[in-house]
């Protein structure tokens, strides 16, 4: 996955599309062949760590519903207004093991597959999240799909990127920072 971002104070809007041409487990160190990968499971994970993993997360019945977490007073709302494998639409999920606390994103998780990168139609996910010293309720992220795009704005946050798998070169040359449209 590939990620974009627009950032102001305690707030990021962030879109992710997919590269047919990344690493197995690293961008760079061990490169996928024929946009083609072995996988059991597909996941976008925000992870708390350190102080925080002890943290209690509360995943959304609906992923249309943000995430609030709190960590030592200070509120996390993340918001997936977008999210989508395929024809596969994300879910939350949380979890925690002894070293950190998670909230994924699901779009696959089953018995391991061999999957075509470039022959998927659409695969991104937009997100944002909100970090304040109080608990503030969250502004609605505005979503346009069209035309093989994504087009996020959140506030006067605004990005856009392709829908459609491509090799990285390509996708950094279609992010649109600051153009929803």
């Amino acid at each position: 996955m590939r990620f974009a971002t627009q950032q102001h104070e305690g707030r990021a809007l962030v879109a992710l599309h997919l590269a047919t041409d990344g690493g197995d487990k690293h961008p760079s160190l061990d490169k996928i062949k024929d946009a083609t990968i072995a996988a059991k499971e597909w996941r976008v994970r925000w992870e708390f760590g350190g102080a925080a993993k002890d943290v209690a997360i509360q995943a959304p019945a609906d992923l249309s519903q943000p995430a609030h977490i709190v960590v030592d007073g200070l509120h996390f709302r993340i918001a997936a207004p977008h999210a989508r494998w395929g024809d596969l639409p994300g879910r939350w999920e949380a979890g925690k093991n002894d070293k950190t606390a998670w909230l994924d994103i699901v779009f696959y998780d089953g018995p391991e597959k061999t999957w075509k990168l470039d022959a998927i139609q659409h695969v991104a996910a937009g997100m944002a999240l909100q970090i304040a010293p109080t608990d503030e309720t969250m502004a609605p992220v505005a979503v346009l799909e069209r035309d093989e795009r994504l087009s996020l704005r959140w506030n006067d946050l605004q990005l856009s990127v392709t829908t459609r798998p491509e090799d990285a070169k390509a996708l950094r040359e279609k992010v649109r920072l600051g153009a929803a449209n």
